[in-house]
């Protein structure tokens, strides 16, 4: 059974981003602060959903509010990371088109070697018979005017910090203008939660991401159109889904144009998957997921089960023993505020669980503050020497997707998970995972067992 608060934030979630989306602008669809990945903390979209769910404080919001939108102001209305465009010539008689991130190398030669972690396995024949090609959203910056490309693809990729002109400051003060005029007299708010969240949305309109992913669906749509006069139909759209606005952008100039979007939920998902909040229009055709559970959980977050489509992992093809080692404390994506979870592994280190190993994430690593307490504390853990009650825990910080995937793995371990708040938005002992998960509390950390082999991952 889930809970009613689970179901009422959802909802809330939900009416409040399609209020915006039309009443103050249709443009908002592309919009950070109504994408609601809570897993990326201090994120617009987080901090809007936690101020609109009550699971932050006015004040919090106030400060974030006048932080983020100063720094967007002084972003927005100086400088511009200009979005650059790239496509190879006479790209036609495709029968399929897949999206991608890939960190383009400094120089002017760009290898692609086919090797993306997402479809590389389904497309093996396509890639043989040149029937597919890749939309690439670099994830760092690269002009893109006098590459050289040994196959065909589109890119689209961020520029350098460049003054901004004339017409792009007048553009943005029309864009900012009228947000802010049917904000005022078309959006009606129900309280203040909602009143500074909309003011929130209608001033950070002209935030740059938004800005580059309506130019991604302008430049995708005329591209489009242009490969319609030359063959009869649209190819397949295949994503790795994550609803980011960039993807909201190639899916409505997909749909504008008669093709049929798939998206693919490559990972596991968090411990409260907001981002998943169906857009009513603006979504996949079909979603492709690789987990018994998932139909029922995203049922919840708006998605019809007939469009939920049960694939074997086109990701984790082989599962095999992640790369981790026992006694290993392993942090998230973001962490921008782990104070509450460093809190509990203090007392999580002295109730007689090893630990001796620190695994940041990948992408974004941790702040010398927070490395230095946790090393504090693995030192302290140290000299209790043979007291340990636990030897095999491997403690999984945040909302991330490493402990379902050890998990399912079968690792032999104990997986301990410690939220970063004690909000049910950041805990997996929530409602939506009682039916696949056994908790054993430790606190406010859990340990996780699993109910259900193949809920999470199926190969």
């Amino acid at each position: 059974m889930i809970d009613s608060e689970i179901i009422n934030s959802i909802e809330k979630l939900s009416c409040f981003r399609k209020k915006c989306t039309d009443l103050i602008s249709q443009d908002l669809i592309f919009s950070d602060s109504l994408w609601f990945a809570t897993w990326s903390k201090n994120s617009s979209g987080d901090m809007v959903a936690r101020y609109l769910l009550n699971e932050i404080t006015l004040y919090s919001f106030c400060i974030f509010f006048i932080k983020k939108t100063i720094f967007n102001y002084f972003r927005c209305f100086f400088f511009r990371r200009r979005i650059h465009f790239y496509n190879s010539e006479n790209i036609s008689h495709k029968k399929y088109f897949y999206q991608t991130w890939i960190n383009l190398n400094e120089t002017d030669k760009i290898i692609l070697n086919y090797k993306d972690k997402y479809f590389s396995n389904f497309f093996q024949e396509a890639y043989k018979l040149k029937s597919v090609i890749p939309i690439i959203i670099s994830i760092n910056p690269k002009n893109l005017n006098n590459i050289n490309i040994n196959n065909e693809a589109i890119i689209l990729s961020n520029s350098d910090l460049k003054y901004i002109n004339i017409i792009e400051f007048t553009s943005a003060l029309k864009k900012l203008f009228i947000a802010l005029y049917n904000f005022i007299f078309v959006f009606r708010a129900k309280n203040i939660n909602e009143f500074l969240c909309g003011l929130f949305v209608s001033l950070n309109i002209i935030d740059i991401r938004q800005e580059n992913s309506f130019k991604i669906y302008e430049y995708i749509n005329s591209f489009l159109k242009i490969y319609l006069r030359e063959n009869n139909s649209i190819p397949e759209l295949y994503l790795p889904y994550e609803a980011q606005p960039e993807q909201t952008a190639l899916i409505k100039a997909w749909k504008e144009n008669g093709g049929n979007v798939i998206g693919y939920i490559h990972s596991t998902l968090l411990t409260f998957p907001g981002h998943y909040i169906k857009l009513h229009i603006n979504a996949p055709d079909q979603l492709w997921v690789h987990g018994s559970s998932y139909q029922k959980i995203l049922s919840l977050f708006g998605w019809e089960e007939s469009k939920i489509k049960k694939i074997k992992s086109l990701r984790y093809s082989i599962l095999k023993p992640i790369n981790i080692e026992l006694s290993t404390i392993a942090l998230p994506y973001s962490t921008a505020a782990l104070d509450f979870s460093i809190s509990i592994l203090k007392n999580l280190s002295k109730s007689g669980v090893k630990l001796r190993f620190l695994r940041p994430h990948p992408l974004t690593g941790v702040s010398k503050k927070d490395l230095k307490i946790i090393n504090e504390i693995i030192t302290e853990n140290i000299l209790l020497k043979n007291l340990y009650s636990t030897d095999n825990a491997i403690v999984c910080i945040g909302p991330a997707s490493l402990p379902l995937e050890i998990l399912e793995q079968k690792m032999y371990c104990t997986v301990i998970h410690i939220p970063v708040s004690k909000s049910f938005i950041d805990r997996f002992d929530n409602s939506i995972w009682n039916e696949y998960i056994e908790f054993i509390n430790l606190g406010e950390a859990v340990v996780m067992n699993l109910k259900v082999n193949g809920a999470f991952i199926c190969v």
